[in-house]
């Protein structure tokens, strides 16, 4: 989804570049989503594989490129390990790149492997995107996403 806003942003609204990288397998990322409670809460992950043109029938027609990663509780990243559930979709993961976190993806699906029990998580790549982004903004305030690489 993108929109238009009609108002200008609070100088103090952070704005944030999107990586423009696909390599991104044992990277560090930060995910936001849900808590379990009534609140929101930014959480941390490795990046477990990178899969270009992904599809899987529970999801439906969709295709997209993709990172996922798994939740290791006990173990991972520490307390922190976050994973994606329901009503997360379309909140954002991060990297740091160069000390400022980078969007590097839109959070998609999440899933349990049938044969170990296995809980994770998928993004959408929004480096995937940039051009039909950039496109449908033509016209706009801002020309382009900033993108880092």
């Amino acid at each position: 989804w993108l929109g238009r806003l009609t108002t200008a942003v609070d100088p103090g609204v952070g704005i944030f570049p999107v990586l423009d990288s696909a390599d991104i397998t044992g990277q560090e990322g930060y995910v936001y989503g849900q808590d379990g409670g009534s609140g929101m809460r930014l959480g941390r992950n490795v990046v477990d594989v990178v899969v270009p043109a992904f599809s899987d029938p529970g999801l439906g027609a969709t295709v997209g490129d993709i990172f996922a990663y798994d939740y290791d509780n006990p173990g991972g990243v520490g307390t922190d390990e976050a994973f994606v559930q329901g009503g997360d979709s379309g909140g954002p993961s991060f990297v740091i790149v160069d000390g400022v976190p980078a969007v590097v993806g839109i959070h998609w699906f999440n899933y349990t492997d049938d044969d170990t029990g296995e809980v994770g998580s998928g993004d959408t790549f929004v480096s995937s995107y940039i051009d039909e982004l950039n496109a449908a903004m033509i016209g706009e305030a801002v020309l382009s996403l900033l993108q880092v690489r």
